[in-house]
C-alpha cells in the first residue's frame, strides 16, 4: 500500500491511538491541537518519526482526516481565520469519531434535535465527505493491536458513498476489518460510551435540573451557546460587521476598555452600535495581516469566555501588535446580550501612536 497522508485534529487518547496505528503502517501523520504545534513536539516524536505536530489548518490538507475533538468543540474547529481553524472542507474525507457529549468532560447529552451526531458534525463542515467510526471503542482499545488470540477487531462505521473507498483503503492499513456499513443517518444507532456520573455531589443535584450547555434556547430552539459564538467568530473572520451586529440583542452591555485615542473603544449599548465599532477600528489596521490564535473556550451556562491572541500590523505606521486577550460573551435567547473584551490597552495605545 503507498503511503498516504493521514490528519489527526485531536490529540487525546483515541487520536493519539490512531496517530501511532497509521505511522506504523506507513502513513504521513500529521496530529493537530486546539493550541500551537509546539505543544505537541514530545507527542509526535513518541508516536515516530513520520509523525508531525502541525496546525489545525494544515492537518486538514492530508488525505484522510480525523476529527477526534469533544463533541462541543467541532463548531470552532470549522471556524476560518480564528487559530487552528478550517476555511474549506469541500471534498475532503472525514472520520468522525466525537460523541454526542454536552460538555468536553464526557458529561451529558447534546440535545441536536432530530439529526445524528454525524449528520450535526457535517453541517459544521460543510461539502465534507464524512464517515462514522471509532466512536464506539475506548481508547486503550483503540490503542492495542487490533489482531490478537481472539480475534480481530471489527470497526462498525456509517458514511455515504463518496467517502466509502479512501476510508476503507487507510483502514486496512490500519490491519482493522471493516464491520456492517450504514448511511450517516444510521449513526445514531453506533453504540456510544455512556456518559460519565458526576461524581461527589451527592443528593444536592439529585433533585436539580442541570443546565446542558448544548440545550437549546426556549426563544430560539435553532440556536445553542456554542452555535452563536461560532456564528460570531466566523463573521468577525469574514469581517462581515452587519452579520456580526444581526447576533447581538437591541439592548446589550459593551465595553472594550481604551482611551480617547481609539476611537472605537469605550462602552455601547445597542444592537446598532455593534457596526459601527467594527467598520471603526478595521481601519486602523492593515487589511490581510491581523490573526486571532484561540488558545482556549470556556462556556458555562449561557456564559462563554475566549482566551486568545490577536496580532495586527497597524496601518498608520506598520508596527506589529500583539496583545493577549480575553472575551466574554453571554447568550440569552439565542442572542449575545454581553461582550466584555480585555487586552492590553496600554500596549495597543501604544502601538498606534505617530
Amino acid at each position: 500500500m503507498s503511503a498516504t497522508s493521514f490528519g489527526v485534529i485531536g490529540a487525546g487518547t483515541i487520536g493519539r491511538a490512531l496517530a501511532a496505528h497509521a505511522a506504523k503502517a506507513g502513513h504521513h501523520v500529521l496530529i493537530s491541537n486546539s493550541r500551537r504545534p509546539e505543544t505537541l513536539t514530545d507527542v509526535a516524536g513518541a508516536l515516530g518519526p513520520t509523525v508531525k505536530a502541525v496546525m489545525v489548518a494544515e492537518t486538514a490538507e492530508a488525505d484522510l482526516v480525523v476529527l477526534a475533538v469533544p463533541f462541543v468543540a467541532v463548531p470552532f474547529v470549522a471556524v476560518p481565520g480564528v487559530g487552528a481553524a478550517v476555511g474549506d472542507w469541500a471534498g475532503r474525507t472525514i472520520v468522525d469519531v466525537t460523541n454526542q457529549f454536552a460538555t468536553a468532560s464526557y458529561e451529558g447529552r447534546a440535545d441536536i434535535g432530530e439529526l445524528s451526531g454525524s449528520e450535526w458534525v457535517a453541517r459544521h463542515l460543510p461539502g465534507a465527505y464524512v464517515v462514522k467510526a471509532f466512536n464506539a471503542m475506548a481508547g486503550p482499545y483503540v490503542a492495542a493491536d487490533p489482531r490478537h488470540a481472539e480475534g480481530r477487531q471489527v470497526v462498525f462505521h456509517a458514511d455515504d458513498d463518496a467517502a466509502l473507498i479512501e476510508t476503507l483503503r487507510v483502514r486496512r492499513g490500519l490491519r482493522r476489518r471493516p464491520g456492517r456499513r450504514r448511511p450517516a443517518l444510521a449513526a445514531r444507532r453506533i453504540p456510544e460510551p455512556a456518559p460519565r456520573p458526576k461524581a461527589g455531589l451527592g443528593n444536592l443535584m439529585r433533585d436539580q435540573p442541570e443546565r446542558n450547555p448544548m440545550m437549546t434556547s426556549p426563544a430560539n430552539p435553532q440556536q445553542t451557546v456554542e452555535e452563536v459564538v461560532a456564528s460570531f467568530l466566523q463573521r468577525l473572520a469574514k469581517q462581515d460587521a452587519d452579520g456580526i451586529g444581526e447576533l447581538f440583542a437591541d439592548q446589550i452591555d459593551w465595553n472594550v476598555p481604551g482611551s480617547k485615542e481609539l476611537p472605537w473603544t469605550g462602552p455601547r449599548s445597542r444592537r446598532e452600535h455593534v457596526a459601527e465599532y467594527f467598520r471603526t477600528m478595521w481601519p486602523w489596521f492593515v487589511p490581510g495581516q491581523s490573526t486571532a490564535d484561540l488558545e482556549k473556550m470556556v462556556i458555562s451556562g449561557d456564559d462563554a469566555v475566549l482566551l486568545a491572541d490577536f496580532t495586527h500590523t497597524v496601518a498608520k505606521n506598520g508596527k506589529r501588535l500583539h496583545t493577549p486577550v480575553a472575551l466574554h460573551l453571554t447568550i440569552t435567547n439565542g442572542q449575545i446580550v454581553r461582550m466584555h473584551l480585555y487586552e492590553d490597552t496600554l500596549a495597543v495605545h501604544e502601538a498606534t501612536k505617530d
